[in-house]
């Protein structure tokens, strides 16, 4: 149960944010709309074994919605999604595997983020993204002046 919540949890870094078989909706207003309904579902904390199936079958549904133009990026999401939901995070080698993941989606996810803002007017960028650590200064800046 532990190591289901953890995954849950991970989902919620892979899903940023977050098409399998692309949609007949040129604009894509059905997706735009079902994007919005999930909006909660697919970028919330996600604790128990339903909801991680439930935000599974999301990005499926969405999937079978997406128009073309976001169809791969879409598609890709998915797939690490998938993936992500069947790590035991309590082995270490799982950690290391969701990290990759979250590295990979990177590009998916903004691709997808960027499209949902422009075409959806729906922000699914988090606050914060995952990224490289970089070195913390052991002294603090001095202001140029």
């Amino acid at each position: 149960m532990v190591a289901v919540a953890r995954t849950a949890a991970a989902l919620v870094g892979l899903a940023i944010a977050v098409a399998a078989c692309g949609g007949d909706d040129a604009d894509g207003a059905a997706f735009c709309g079902r994007l919005e309904q999930q909006q909660g579902l697919l970028s919330g904390a996600i604790g128990t074994p339903a909801e991680v199936s439930a935000a599974v079958e999301a990005f499926r549904e969405l999937g079978r919605l997406a128009p073309a133009a976001i169809e791969e990026p879409w598609d890709r999401l998915t797939s690490l999604v998938e993936e992500a939901a069947t790590l035991d995070l309590a082995q270490p080698e799982a950690l290391d595997r969701l990290r990759d993941l979250s590295y990979e989606s990177q590009g998916a996810a903004d691709d997808v983020s960027d499209w949902a803002r422009a075409t959806c007017g729906l922000e699914l960028r988090p606050a914060t993204t995952l990224g490289p650590v970089g070195v913390i200064p052991t002294e603090p800046a001095t202001a140029a002046g």
